[in-house]
C-alpha cells in the first residue's frame, strides 16, 4: 500500500501560506499579474462513412449536444480512423498541456492530490 504525505513546501511560496494541518491541499490564488494563454492541435481523421450511418449517429442526439459534432468517448468515437496528438485535447482539456500551464506558473500536479 502507497501512502503521500502532502510535501511540507512546494516551489511556490503562495501554495505553501495556503496550507493549514486541516487543509493540506493548496488553492490557486487568482494571480492577475501573470496570465497564460495556450493551445494545443489535434488533428482528427474520419473513416469514410455513410450517409446512412451519419443519419443514424445524428439521430442519437450524441453530436448535438458537443463541440465539433462528435464525441470521441462514445458512438463518435467508431468514425475515428486515427488521432494525431493529445486525445484528451479531443475530448474537452488537454491534460498534459494543463500540467504544463501549472508547472508555468510555479504549481506542481501533485500538490493537488
Amino acid at each position: 500500500m502507497l501512502t503521500h504525505e502532502p510535501r511540507a513546501t512546494s516551489h511556490n511560496p503562495q501554495v505553501d501560506q495556503q496550507r493549514t494541518k486541516d487543509n493540506p491541499k493548496p488553492k490557486i490564488q487568482n494571480l492577475k499579474s501573470k496570465t497564460l494563454v495556450r493551445c494545443q492541435i489535434t488533428q482528427v481523421y474520419f473513416a469514410d462513412v455513410s450517409d446512412r450511418q451519419i443519419e443514424a449517429y445524428v439521430a442519437t442526439g450524441e453530436p448535438l449536444n458537443c463541440a465539433g459534432c462528435f464525441a470521441l468517448e462514445g458512438k463518435g468515437g467508431l468514425f475515428v480512423e486515427k488521432l494525431e496528438g493529445c486525445h484528451s485535447n479531443v475530448i474537452g482539456l488537454s491534460l498534459p498541456l494543463l500540467r504544463q500551464m501549472l508547472a508555468d506558473m510555479e504549481y506542481d500536479i501533485a500538490d493537488f492530490w
